[in-house]
């Protein structure tokens, strides 16, 4: 008999975890493993990581919203960066035919993780092997280049960018940017493609941080194409470069969960709940436009966006219109 009231003791505490989880809405009663990539300005570590850790080590755009959907859909969670560093695709492990995923893809596919973190883009091979979330973001492919030497070589277009052979351009090897080039069959993003195969070494990068230092580097004799988001940022950081022409194409950005998982319902209703309150507008506002725009800031833009520029002439006209004013009002 004691050992029964023992055994009951023990467990009890236990079903009541049970029942108060499933009454109030807990989707799991443990943290969901949360795999994610890093990249500015998605997930982020901080530069001072003295006293920090899980979660509290990253901040970004990603990170603010992960928080934010726990908090509505119920659950706890624990950030794990994938160990490839890579998105997710699919490759023939030492051409045998063994086909396996990549990345964060990999991670859910093989129960590693709950859900992915981060700018992982909604692509047709991937809803094959995963299950997507209403998408938090979208966003169309553009060009990054610097800034001084766009004028000089013409380029105002990806059509004049694959016209050309001078300038070497490409993309993250691996990213759903290249998934898109490899896959298209018409001119002029097939012919990109084949340039950029025949030239690999001079055209893909392993990270979009790379890519973009080397844009910097280059000194105009390297274009790199990537989702217009990513540019957006990098621009906004650095005053050296811009991007060029119009986006081309459009793809959503969401969470991956397991095939199936009742966690792809839940966090959609979440994102659509931050959308229709604004809350997706506000943290992009945050990451894209706030206190990170160093570029912007350093070269007289205002809070809203409008460049303004002070010349001796324009402060000159504003003292005479307040004189004007001025007298006006005295008379």
């Amino acid at each position: 008999m004691a050992d029964f009231r023992t055994a009951l003791v023990r467990i009890i505490p236990f079903l009541l975890l049970q029942y108060v989880s499933k009454s109030e809405g807990f989707i799991t009663n443990r943290p969901l493993i949360v795999t994610a990539i890093l990249g500015k300005p998605y997930v982020m570590e901080h530069y001072d990581m003295t006293g920090r850790m899980g979660n509290d080590r990253y901040k970004g755009f990603s990170v603010d919203l992960l928080e934010k959907i726990a908090v509505l859909a119920n659950f706890t969670y624990e950030i794990r960066l994938v160990p490839d560093n890579q998105y997710g695709v699919k490759i023939d492990k030492n051409g045998s035919g063994n086909w396996t995923w990549t990345g964060m893809i990999g991670e859910v596919i093989r129960n590693k993780a709950d859900l992915t973190m981060g700018d992982i883009a909604v692509t047709r091979a991937r809803e094959q092997v995963v299950d997507f979330t209403y998408p938090f973001m979208t966003s169309g492919l553009t060009i990054l280049a610097r800034r001084s030497t766009t004028e000089a070589k013409s380029i105002r277009s990806v059509a004049d960018l694959a016209g050309q052979t001078e300038i070497k351009y490409g993309v993250v090897a691996g990213g759903s940017t290249y998934q898109f080039f490899k896959s298209h069959k018409f001119d002029p993003f097939r012919r990109m493609y084949e340039f950029m195969m025949n030239n690999s070494d001079d055209c893909f990068v392993r990270s979009y941080e790379e890519g973009v230092h080397r844009v910097h580097e280059s000194n105009g004799r390297y274009m790199l194409i990537a989702e217009s988001n990513l540019v957006d940022y990098a621009v906004s950081q650095n005053c050296n470069l811009t991007s060029i022409g119009r986006e081309f194409t459009s793809t959503g950005f969401a969470i991956a969960v397991k095939t199936g998982s009742d966690l792809r319902e839940k966090i959609s209703r979440a994102i659509l709940s931050l959308k229709e309150d604004h809350v997706l507008s506000e943290l992009r506002e945050k990451w894209w436009e706030g206190g990170q725009n160093s570029c912007r800031m350093s070269e007289g833009w205002t809070d809203s966006g409008v460049q303004v520029k002070l010349s001796m002439e324009s402060l000159i006209g504003a003292a005479l219109l307040l004189a004007w004013q001025f007298r006006r009002t005295s008379k």
